[in-house]
């Protein structure tokens, strides 16, 4: 289960970074789409319309900070901690969420993956084994 929960966390840290880049590069893109191919300004009011008002460049960062946070909990859970691992990814993916509602499916694949770390445990403790009893011979 460990296997698992690296494979998709790796994949989920992979799209949070690749949100994260989309929305650095959010404004720059839509000028130079709107510079090239002429769009009428309503138009391109649909696609720089904000979901919240915090701008793309601040929940770019934001999703860094999810990406790096969403890494730490993974390699917890692959190390056996995987409450707390996939505590610190829930809690990452929520809010990054709500940041920007728009990138829920890239976030998607962290928050399922912060799902699974709750399957992951330490290892069982065993009971001390008992030692066999030597019994000692007596010559007559």
């Amino acid at each position: 289960m460990r296997f698992v929960v690296l494979l998709f966390g790796f994949f989920g840290v992979l799209f949070t970074a690749i949100a994260a880049i989309a929305l650095l590069f959010h404004d720059g893109v839509l000028a130079e789409v709107h510079g090239q191919f002429k769009i009428p300004k309503e138009t391109m009011d649909l696609y720089s319309d904000k979901p919240t008002n915090i701008s793309p460049g601040n929940a770019a960062l934001f999703f860094f900070l999810v990406t790096a946070y969403g890494l730490f909990g993974v390699l917890l859970a692959f190390f056996r901690c995987g409450k707390q691992g996939g505590a610190l990814i829930l809690i990452s993916v929520i809010l990054a969420a709500m940041v920007n509602p728009y990138m829920i499916p890239l976030l998607s694949v962290l928050g399922f993956t912060a799902l699974l770390c709750f399957f992951v445990g330490p290892l069982p403790i065993n009971p001390p084994k008992e030692k066999d009893e030597v019994e000692v011979e007596e010559d007559d």
